[in-house]
Formats: structure tokens, C-alpha cells, sequence
């Protein structure tokens, strides 16, 4: 039996030998809204799947002023096959809904069957309550999973034994978690201590919030989730507080995804786990394409133009490609070989 490091360095050595999903399938949608024993509103999911063809009617999905949407064929039937299924976090605390929907949509395309979450947005003056997004965000996954599998619409069409966990930034802290990795209390509290990756630090001096008040039993906790098979992790964030003996022995196989130069997750994640870099890559491209005056309407807001310029060199839907290819190839190394 292959030993865990070997599992998980197969996927990342596997990649660049196979073949480009070709993007085959009609993408349906459909949303809805699940409790959450974590959450005092319904957490909003977006279900994106191969469909079967059927479906007329076309919408639009995280569009707003600044960014273009995805589209779907609404309520479309899905295609009758036992499909792999992606459970999906963007992660960003103050993100627009929907805002991983070029992803969830590229994966469908190319035949899996993606649950996107969107999670509460925290205000400017919420920065007391972002601690607690460490373990609420994994247990929403966990959460949403159950659900989908709970579905008899959907969970026909899934296969059970071929499940994963994708996030991005925090969603991708998240996605580790339930890979069974484990933040160290002690470590994260002094992540505000110098440049240990916690992108949140200047929000979290400017509103006052200390990281050692945080719960460190929570902080701590095994968010491990059993049907998880795999786990993909975009730029995730706090891999520097990551438990060390967790780093080295994840249950699942892991891979990580750099968006651009970032040699503080090799650091941070030694040997175990590997890292692949998207060079053209940079740390806005999980975002979705932004329309010819998003720029202008972030600058207008006092929010960073490179939100939507930071690609302009390649062309962010060219990034966008070579990513949904690459993820769909990681999807595929393992999750076809689940039994």
C-alpha cells in the first residue's frame, strides 16, 4: 500500500502527464439555501453540473457592476452518471457572492459536479468575528456536503467513493482542514507577530482584535471529514500555522495551488505537501473576469484597481483557463482512481 506522501506526490507528479479536460459538458444550475448549526441565517449554495442538454433557459451568475458573471442553464436536468463531486469555498471575507463562479463553472464543463459556497460577508467593522470563519468555514463544507448527498435529486448522480474539497484563500485553509491538517493554536495567535502569511493583520490592529483571545480549542479542532477523498488548496492562507506533525501527515492526498511566486507556502508546507506554481498567475485571478470598467468602479469605491488589472498581461481569462484545466487534472489523477 502506498504510504500517504507517496499518495499525495503521485498527484502533483502525475499532473503534466495527462491529458487537458476538454470543457464537454452543457453546465446546469441550480441554487438553494441549507441550515447551518454554525450559522444564524441559511448559508447560500450555488450547485453547477454537466446537464444533460435539456435545459433553455440561460442566466447569469456573479455578475455585479464590477465583475462578469457565469452562465447556466437553470434547473437543468444533470446528466445520468455517477459524477465526482467538488464542495467549493472562495474564501474571501468581504467577497461578492458567487465570486469563484468562473471556476464552478469551468469544472462542470469538464464533468464535475461543483457545490459553491457563499459565505456571510463581514463588514469593515466585523473584524472581531473573522476569527471564528477558521472553523465555521470547514464545518459549512462538511455541512453543504451532507446535503447535496442528502438530495435525491442530486445524490443519484453522485458517486460517494470520488469526492473532494476546493478553496481558495481561507476557503483553502478550509479544504486542508477537512483534508485533516490542524491549525496550532499557539502558532496562529502570533501570526500577527511578523510576515507569517495572515493577510488580515492590519484589519485586525486597526479594530483592536488580539489572536491570543481567540478559543484555542477551536482553533485546534480535527475538522477531518471522512468522505473527503482530496483536497486543493488555491493560495491557502495561515499555512504557517499549520501543526507540523498534520503538515506531514495529511489523511488524504493534498496538492496546493500558488497563484504567482509564492515561496512562503513551500516553506510553510515543507516536503510533504507539494506546491505548484501558476506563474502567470496572480493573487486576484481566483476571482472572476472583470468587466471593461470594473477598474474605474474599485477605484471610485477606494478599493484596489488590481482586484481586476493584476492579469492584464496574459488576459485573465487565459489564466482562468490554464487553472480550471489544471485543477480539473488534479480532480481526475485521483479521484478516478477512488475506489
Amino acid at each position: 500500500m502506498k504510504t500517504l506522501l507517496t499518495m499525495a506526490t503521485l498527484v502533483a507528479a502525475t499532473l503534466f502527464a495527462l491529458p487537458i479536460q476538454a470543457a464537454d459538458f452543457r453546465v446546469g444550475y441550480r441554487a438553494f439555501s441549507i441550515p447551518s448549526p454554525d450559522r444564524d441565517a441559511p448559508l447560500p449554495v450555488s450547485l453547477w453540473y454537466p446537464a444533460d442538454g435539456s435545459g433553455t433557459e440561460q442566466i447569469s451568475i456573479g455578475e455585479n457592476g464590477v465583475f462578469q458573471g457565469a452562465m447556466g442553464e437553470l434547473d437543468a436536468p444533470i446528466v445520468a452518471e455517477a459524477l465526482p463531486l467538488v464542495v467549493y469555498y472562495h474564501g474571501g471575507f468581504r467577497s461578492a457572492p458567487n465570486s469563484g463562479a468562473w471556476l464552478a463553472h469551468a469544472l462542470a464543463a469538464r464533468g464535475f459536479v461543483v457545490a459553491e459556497i457563499t459565505p456571510p460577508r463581514l463588514a469593515q467593522d466585523d473584524a472581531g468575528m473573522a476569527p471564528a470563519e477558521i472553523w465555521k468555514r470547514p464545518s459549512d463544507m462538511s455541512t453543504v456536503l451532507t446535503a447535496v448527498m442528502d438530495e435525491p435529486s442530486v445524490a443519484g448522480h453522485i458517486d460517494p467513493a470520488r469526492i473532494a474539497a476546493l478553496g481558495t484563500y481561507l476557503g483553502g485553509t478550509s479544504a486542508l482542514s477537512l483534508a485533516g491538517l490542524r491549525l496550532d493554536g499557539r502558532e496562529y495567535a502570533r501570526s500577527c507577530d511578523g510576515d507569517t502569511g495572515n493577510v488580515d493583520c492590519e484589519w485586525f490592529a486597526v479594530k483592536g482584535v488580539d489572536l491570543r483571545d481567540v478559543d484555542t480549542d477551536r482553533i485546534e479542532a480535527d475538522r477531518r471529514d471522512d468522505r473527503v477523498r482530496l483536497a486543493i488548496a488555491i493560495d491557502p492562507e495561515l499555512a504557517a500555522s499549520f501543526s507540523r506533525d498534520s503538515v506531514a501527515t495529511p489523511a488524504v492526498p493534498v496538492a496546493v495551488i500558488a497563484l504567482g511566486d509564492r515561496t512562503d507556502l513551500t516553506i510553510d508546507l515543507g516536503d510533504s505537501i507539494p506546491v505548484q506554481e501558476a506563474s502567470d498567475a496572480t493573487r486576484f485571478s481566483a476571482f472572476n473576469d472583470c468587466k471593461p470598467k470594473g477598474a474605474a468602479i474599485l477605484t471610485e469605491s477606494g478599493a484596489d484597481p488590481a482586484i481586476c488589472m493584476s492579469d492584464d498581461a496574459v488576459g485573465r481569462a487565459t489564466v482562468h483557463t490554464a487553472l480550471a484545466d489544471r485543477i480539473a487534472d488534479i480532480l481526475t489523477s485521483y479521484l478516478a482512481k477512488a475506489n
